[in-house]
């Protein structure tokens, strides 16, 4: 008999673990067994995680401020207030709400894995 098959599994938020077996292979499993004491996941260094922490937060910053200082030109400098540039306010406007609402959010689950 020979059939073809292929099951993939995930173990956890980010991890895939898949076998297959077909006719041009000569090694095939048909079942695997995963349980607590033989699936073993090494934690990410926690020096990683800081610097990549710190990058982020210091990403989100800038897009903050950055957004904000667009805003505040416009608004301020009399000079800048024509339709060209209260549609690029708006613009910024957006991004600095993604900046201070979604980005950190996304940060989170970047960092530590979790939805």
């Amino acid at each position: 008999m020979n059939q073809s098959w292929r099951y993939t599994m995930m173990v956890g938020a980010n991890y895939t673990i898949g076998w297959e077996n077909s006719n041009d292979h000569t090694l095939s499993y048909k079942s695997l067994n995963l349980s607590k004491e033989n699936l073993t996941m090494e934690p990410a260094d926690t020096s990683d995680v800081k610097w990549s922490l710190i990058s982020l937060i210091g990403l989100i910053l800038m897009t903050a401020i950055g957004n904000l200082l667009v805003c505040l030109a416009v608004c301020w400098e009399r000079r800048l207030q024509n339709m060209t540039n209260y549609f690029l306010m708006s613009l910024a406007i957006a991004d600095f709400l993604v900046a201070i609402l979604v980005m950190p959010l996304g940060m989170i689950v970047e960092i530590y894995g979790k939805s």
